[in-house]
């Protein structure tokens, strides 16, 4: 029974959690400094865990079809996607490093920036604009309703 109580109460976290990272990466699409795609995945994986029905509405939306299914189809992301991603975050860290005079924040800041790089060149595969726009019809579609 205990555990079932405790499970109840993580689902409700991770749902709760699930919202705040669909809602941040909504907002994502408008301001670029917010990454979309890992946060709507980060959604996407929390609703699994939490509430398999949410997890299905959230793939049906236009969002997830824009911003998840080319990045789960392929694996990658284009050349251009990864040096903006990078370049974005770069900026807005180093902005931050440059404000805060807290050694151990700036060597977080500075961490985050060499391990997005690393994984932007080394963990994720770039493909090329044609085999993105192979999801292009399904993204145009969702963005109209269809």
């Amino acid at each position: 029974m205990k555990r079932t109580l405790r499970r109840t109460v993580v689902e409700k976290i991770l749902f709760v959690l699930a919202w705040l990272a669909l809602g941040v990466g909504a907002v994502g699409v408008v301001v670029p400094i917010l990454p979309t795609t890992p946060l709507v995945l980060l959604a996407s994986a929390l609703f699994a865990k939490s509430s398999p029905r949410f997890d299905a509405w959230l793939r049906t939306t236009g969002l997830y079809r824009s911003y998840v299914v080319p990045f789960r189809e392929t694996g990658g992301m284009t050349a251009r996607k990864k040096v903006t991603m990078f370049a974005v975050t770069a900026a807005t860290c180093g902005v931050s490093f440059a404000l805060v005079d807290v050694p151990a924040a700036r060597a977080i800041l500075a961490a985050v920036v060499v391990g997005m790089g690393a994984a932007l060149a080394l963990r994720i595969k770039t493909i090329t604009p044609e085999e993105e726009a192979r999801f292009g019809a399904r993204r145009q579609g969702a963005a109209m309703g269809e």
